[in-house]
Parts: C-alpha cells; sequence; structure tokens
C-alpha cells in the first residue's frame, strides 16, 4: 500500500461563473502547503497537513476515484491537522481535497488535492 503524498496541486475554483457578477464572500487564506496520506489497511488512512495561520478549521473532502470519475462520499471540517478516515474499500483509490476555513465561516478558494491509492 503506498500512496502519492508528495504529489499535489492547488486548484482555484469559483461559484458562481464571473459572468454572473455576484459579489462572494471569500477567505484569502492558502491552502495547507503540506498534505499527506497514507493507506494503514486496505480499509483506513491517515491524513495529515500543515497548519495555516488564521484558519479557523479546514474543509476536508474524500471522494472515491473510478477511471476518470470522481464520486464526493465525505465532506467535513475538521479543527485539528490530521484525520484518519475509515470505512474505505479495499482495491479503491481514493482522492482527498483540503481547503482553509476563516474566521467568518467561509472556504478559501485554494484546495490542495492528493491521491491515496492501495
Amino acid at each position: 500500500m503506498f500512496c502519492l503524498g508528495n504529489t499535489f496541486s492547488s486548484k482555484k475554483r469559483r461559484y458562481p461563473p464571473p459572468s454572473q457578477n455576484k459579489i462572494l464572500k471569500t477567505c484569502e487564506l492558502p491552502a495547507p502547503s503540506s498534505f499527506t496520506g497514507y493507506r494503514t489497511t486496505t480499509t483506513t488512512a491517515d491524513l495529515s497537513w500543515s497548519s495555516v495561520s488564521g484558519a479557523s478549521a479546514y474543509r476536508l473532502y474524500v471522494g472515491e476515484v473510478t477511471g476518470s470519475t470522481y464520486t464526493l462520499i465525505s465532506n467535513t471540517v475538521e479543527t485539528g491537522t490530521s484525520k484518519t478516515i475509515t470505512n474505505l474499500q479495499s482495491g479503491k483509490s481514493y482522492r482527498c481535497g483540503l481547503s482553509s476555513i476563516c474566521s467568518s465561516g467561509s472556504t478559501s478558494d485554494i484546495i490542495i488535492i492528493i491521491d491515496v491509492i492501495e
């Protein structure tokens, strides 16, 4: 079992599209600069990330990857800098995303992504 824990990319997301000209409340914090994950058993994985100054919490997204399809299975708010995810299925790959949450409750536009594969 291994993880591409050191392979990550940052992705910006914007909702709604700029053409709708809505004022959005944004969080200017970056995503954590370090995010790793390792399968510890066939059904669990340990994730950890660096803290971001000013973040009140982090939003953790976990999804199952099948071919080119990503299915979100978990979207949680985490107050610490680590998490054990459970109930993973043997032989399946998972993608995890992480963003910072500002004290206002809004989520940063930056998401850091890693793949946790068996």
